[in-house]
């Protein structure tokens, strides 16, 4: 469930910076149109501004993934890898008990 409302968030965060972008496109294109900057200027203003923006996504992902990260530890869940392990152990022990189920009837039919 964190994953998912961390990925919920994330994907609204990607969403706002999309939203972002056309919105500065918009605003350096009436720059331009009205003379209070050039072609260039706008240009570079909007390399410069989808830049930031990236370097914004980029912390942000890391800063959503170290929260689930602490969550997760917080909350005990299990990795991937020790709830394979755990899956095994489970496996192992359902034919463990399997086999002495099957031992025990054999003992009761033997008996009677």
């Amino acid at each position: 469930m964190a994953e998912s409302l961390a990925e919920k968030a994330f994907l609204a965060g990607l969403g706002v910076f999309g939203y972002a972008r056309e919105n500065i496109k918009e605003f350096v294109g009436d720059l331009i149109k009205h003379g209070e900057a050039s072609r260039a200027e706008g240009k570079k203003l909007v390399e410069d501004l989808a830049k930031k923006g990236e370097e914004e996504r980029k912390f942000i992902a890391r800063a959503v993934k170290e929260v689930i990260f602490k969550t997760s530890r917080v909350m005990n869940v299990a990795s991937a890898t020790k709830q394979e392990e755990l899956e095994k152990k489970v496996d192992n022990i359902e034919a463990r008990v399997a086999k002495l189920e099957a031992d025990l009837k054999a003992i009761r039919t033997a008996s009677f």
